[in-house]
């Protein structure tokens, strides 16, 4: 999903158009309130949320922990999902060598 401003072309926008049968979601908002997705998530089936590190807000954990799902919140998705050089890829590194990875 893409909920920018400017949305990629064939990307989905309103959640309301999501899958149901989604087991895993990785959440990455700034704009608007991730916990506002949470219970819409719940209805498409996630069991698994991980929010993006920097856009974890206590209403997104505390909505997740409502209702029953399990998150991960507090780290990159994008330098573990990734791989090679990259932004990403110096993240990583970055994160091995000091432990946070």
């Amino acid at each position: 999903m893409d909920l920018s401003k400017k949305p990629a072309p064939d990307s989905l926008t309103p959640t309301a158009l999501l899958p149901s049968g989604i087991d895993r979601v990785v959440i990455g908002i700034t704009k608007s309130e991730p916990s506002n997705l949470i219970p819409v998530l719940k209805e498409k089936g996630a069991k698994k949320v991980w929010i993006h590190w920097k856009t974890e807000t206590e209403k997104a954990l505390s909505a997740c922990e409502e209702e029953d799902l399990e998150y991960l919140a507090g780290r990159c998705p994008m330098m573990y999902l990734g791989s090679g050089l990259s932004i990403h890829g110096l993240h990583r590194t970055i994160a091995k060598m000091t432990g946070k990875y």
